[in-house]
């Protein structure tokens, strides 16, 4: 069996927040990805997980072409690793940033896998990567919480900036307004559990009213007056535990803040999504191979919890507006050029879900390939936005989530990430056994 060892980047809100913050609080909390995981520097050697095809999707009917042959499980020296993003190379090379371990030399790392899933390379870095992409030389253009490098092939860190939409921004006066909005989001928590004890002590108040009047209540509003009791002390027990704004929250609201979801990379431009600099959403940067002259070519981009995808080729980048369940094709300047893709459950033509295709990459014949989260789908389009295959489903569980696609032309084959678990799925074409 091959080894191979994958980490990944998560929301770490389990090391930065107090134990008895409520579960509501906590949820609010995780749409700032915070990380706080290093890596081990030490020789990494894992297993490839081989999944059973009996644990594929079982909605196999729609001719798909390829079909999910095992998973790789990111670990390090044994030990359960994050990976939050991937990128092929044009040579089958898969690129994975990572983070996990107790190194505290770096914060995260980049590993390199041949196409025989054998690692072969790792770099390390003074950040957490989220986004990667590949020039045609072969440097490497990484993305973490507000920080952009530039490292060569041999893993040397050439260019470091701060993230796009964070250029020129004063420090305190952000501080300042991530300060601000954490207070507001506490009220809104406040109010919505006082909301939850209002309603329940209503509830309360009419069956006690009631059973004064009767003398006594039937069983089944007994049980129902014992439940409702149970759930506002619950309520009361929340209110109690809330957390007071401290200086990790505001820390999780700044991290926030300099996201970097995606970096795409042509001959020409540099493109990095990162998070609304003001207000909720996403915006597009363009900034030349040296990191310099940001610019913002799209903004106003809506995105499901936390999600925003994109890719480049030529003067053209692909956004996967997952909110709007399509694909927004713009030239280099930002200028819409093209859209395709709708919101059709069931049917393979459109996107389904909650919010697809979470994820697009184009293939270097121009063709565009989606995947969609929780629905696993993976589907290849022409450059006219027309559905040409539908290669698979990807066993991926509910949810929205990072779902980062990648396509081996020579040979044929695909990769989808699995975040929940960690793990990357392969599917492969099917012979005539499978099929």
């Amino acid at each position: 069996m091959l080894t191979f060892r994958f980490v990944a980047s998560a929301i770490v809100v389990a090391l930065v927040l107090p134990a008895s913050l409520p579960a509501q609080v906590g949820q609010s909390l995780l749409q700032a990805r915070a990380t706080g995981h290093t890596l081990e520097d030490a020789s990494l050697v894992s297993t490839v997980a081989a999944r059973s095809l009996d644990e594929e999707v079982s909605n196999e009917s729609l001719n798909s072409t390829h079909h999910q042959t095992f998973a790789f499980r990111p670990e390090v020296d044994g030990r359960p690793a994050q990976m939050s993003t991937f990128r092929l190379s044009d040579d089958g090379r898969l690129f994975a940033c990572v983070t996990g371990g107790s190194s505290a030399e770096f914060e995260g790392y980049v590993q390199v896998y041949s196409p025989e899933y054998e690692l072969v390379e790792q770099f390390g870095l003074p950040f957490s990567p989220t986004a990667i992409d590949l020039d045609s030389s072969g440097n490497m253009f990484v993305g973490g919480m507000g920080t952009l490098c530039k490292m060569n092939p041999e893993g040397e860190i050439l260019l470091t900036t701060g993230a796009p939409n964070l250029e020129g921004v004063d420090f305190e006066e952000l501080k300042a307004e991530a300060m601000a909005e954490a207070e507001a989001m506490m009220e809104r928590q406040r109010e919505s559990i006082q909301s939850q004890i209002d309603a329940t002590q209503a509830q309360i108040d009419e069956l006690l009213a009631e059973q004064e009047s009767e003398g006594e209540l039937s069983r089944t509003e007994q049980r129902k007056l014992d439940s409702l009791e149970r759930r506002l002390e619950a309520y009361e027990r929340m209110t109690d535990q809330q957390a007071e704004i401290n200086e990790q929250m505001i820390e999780l609201r700044l991290q926030s803040k300099g996201s970097i979801t995606t970096i795409a990379v042509t001959e020409r431009d540099v493109f990095v999504s990162t998070a609304a600099r003001s207000g909720s959403g996403y915006e597009v940067y363009r900034m030349t191979h040296t990191l310099e002259d940001a610019e913002q070519v799209v903004n106003s981009l809506r995105g499901c919890c936390g999600q925003m995808d994109i890719h480049a080729m030529d003067d053209r980048i692909y956004i996967a507006e997952n909110c709007k369940f399509n694909v927004g094709v713009y030239d280099r300047d930002g200028d819409e050029v093209q859209r395709f893709g709708a919101k059709l459950s069931g049917e393979n033509q459109g996107f389904g879900g909650c919010c697809n295709p979470m994820n697009v990459i184009c293939c270097p014949d121009g063709e565009v390939l989606t995947a969609e989260s929780s629905l696993g789908k993976i589907k290849r389009y022409d450059a006219d936005g027309e559905l040409i295959q539908y290669v698979g489903e990807a066993s991926l569980g509910g949810g929205c989530k990072h779902v980062a696609i990648g396509f081996d032309q020579v040979r044929d084959r695909y990769y989808v990430q699995n975040a929940g678990p960690h793990e990357i799925c392969v599917r492969e074409l099917k012979d005539a056994e499978n099929e």
